[in-house]
């Protein structure tokens, strides 16, 4: 006994269509006509096809999942459903694996990016405040770099040019006069630390800049840029820092930035 294509109809066709740059999913129905998978001339069964395809630049996903019906009342029988249930778990399979790499992707990328932002925002507000290290309108020579070490600098600028070594006074909020005695830390727990200096040495305040930081490194360089440790030779600060965090499973995400900065306060 033949058994003719016409005796069968495609019920159900999805195709999930990933557009990446818009992040979104969208679903179609549509009847197409299909090869028939025949055993013997007695059983047939549903039959579900599967199409992944991924362009190299991650931009197409494509899942296509497909069954065929008799149009005949008699039904399937229990080989046939048993098959047709198989080809389905797989079908499921291939799409949660192909979900989950998507979320993982998403996830990844997404901290990266916040890494990138924070561990660039950390440096530029480092290097706003050693910029001003030693100005000294008045040359009071009670201004500019007090102490250093690979992974801190302490030092003092007359921010309010009043020729003063002010004590910070944090009661009325924080003000140029309350930055004239700065020191940033990292502490190898992970955090950088801002710490504000009374004119005596005496801390007023100790916070937490950021945490997450895996590596901070300070190295000095004089006039003709050559390494120094002598506090009065320095003229410039190279700053390096790591920062850190989680990204689901595949595992942390780090940026590394390196940035230069000038103390021109020093040169005078």
């Amino acid at each position: 006994m033949a058994i003719m294509a016409s005796d069968y109809e495609i019920i159900i066709t999805l195709c999930f269509f990933h557009n990446h740059s818009a992040g979104s999913w969208h679903l179609f129905h549509s009847k197409n006509t299909s090869k028939l998978l025949i055993l013997n001339e007695k059983i047939s069964f549903m039959l579900a096809g599967i199409l992944l395809a991924k362009s190299f630049d991650g931009r197409l996903w494509v899942i296509i999942i497909g069954g065929i019906m008799r149009r005949n009342k008699k039904g399937f029988t229990t080989i046939e459903l048993l098959i047709s249930l198989a080809i389905m778990s797989i079908a499921l399979g291939s799409i949660y694996s192909l979900y989950m790499s998507h979320v993982g992707f998403y996830t990844t990328e997404s901290v990266a990016s916040r890494v990138q932002q924070t561990v660039r925002s950390s440096i530029n507000l480092m290097v706003q405040d050693i910029r001003m290290a030693g100005l000294d309108p008045v040359d009071s020579e009670i201004f500019g770099i007090q102490e250093i070490t690979g992974q801190s600098i302490r030092f003092t600028a007359d921010r309010d040019m009043d020729g003063e070594l002010d004590d910070p006074d944090l009661t009325d909020g924080l003000n140029e006069s309350d930055l004239e005695h700065i020191a940033y830390v990292y502490d190898g727990n992970r955090a950088l630390e801002m710490i504000l200096y009374h004119a005596n040495g005496d801390i007023e305040t100790q916070d937490t800049l950021v945490d997450n930081v895996l590596n901070l490194t300070f190295t000095y360089l004089d006039a003709n840029d050559a390494v120094t440790a002598v506090p009065t030779e320095i003229r410039s600060v190279l700053i390096q820092m790591t920062i850190q965090k989680p990204a689901g499973r595949k595992g942390p995400v780090d940026r590394t930035l390196i940035k230069r900065v000038r103390c021109r306060n020093l040169d005078f």
